[in-house]
């Protein structure tokens, strides 16, 4: 019998164990690691699929954060516009009032004394007309006299001692003052009573005292 006889036969002429097992990634493709799926496709973390997709998240949230500050930013820039139009109109509203002034010195009764009774009648409608106007515009004259003296309202020019009237009460207003809704537009400038000061001790009183105290 020859030796080829001897051997067995094999697929491809080889004894089973010199046949080698087939085991993942030796032959065939290898397998992606995972990070994701796009409709049921796994996505590999180094593909340009994958950063496309990290680039679109990161452009995402920058949208986010821009949009957020532009809404800021718009909220701050009316919140000034407001507050410049609230400034130029109190400013031009208090130029008026100097106007106004004007118009109640020339009513007042010592100055009006003699004068024609038309011209005085054409003040008074000026007057009532810049009243309008003011009354339009939320500012309101607001009463001084008999009142007690507010340093939010008042702005005291004299201060007068007499017993006529509480210590600290408002007694004469020089120019009138006004408020814009709540808040003032410009304080009255007055005159305030103040108690009398004690007279003085004469030389007898102030021995007599001396002596009391001894």
């Amino acid at each position: 019998m020859n030796k080829e006889e001897e051997r067995e036969p094999g697929a491809s002429g080889q004894s089973p164990e010199d046949t080698p097992e087939d085991t993942p990634g030796e032959t065939g493709d290898e397998v992606p690691e995972e990070t994701g799926t796009v409709d049921g496709d796994e996505i590999a973390p180094d593909s340009e699929l994958a950063e496309a997709l990290r680039e679109k998240d990161q452009f995402r949230v920058l949208a986010q954060r821009t949009q957020a500050d532009f809404v800021n930013f718009r909220s701050r820039i009316e919140a000034e516009n407001a507050e410049i139009r609230r400034r130029s109109v109190r400013s031009v509203l208090i130029q008026i009032l100097e106007v106004a002034d004007s118009i109640d010195a020339a009513l007042e009764s010592e100055v009006i004394t003699g004068v024609d009774q038309k011209f005085v009648d054409g003040v008074e409608a000026i007057g009532r007309s810049f009243e309008s106007f003011l009354s339009g515009e939320s500012v309101e004259k607001f009463d001084s006299v008999g009142e007690k003296f507010d340093p939010r309202l008042h702005e005291a020019l004299m201060r007068t001692e007499t017993d006529d009237h509480p210590s600290d009460t408002v007694i004469r207003v020089m120019r009138a003052g006004y408020k814009m809704g709540d808040d003032v537009l410009r304080a009255a400038l007055v005159e305030v009573a103040a108690p009398p000061a004690s007279p003085a001790p004469e030389d007898g009183d102030v021995a007599d005292a001396e002596q009391e105290r001894s």
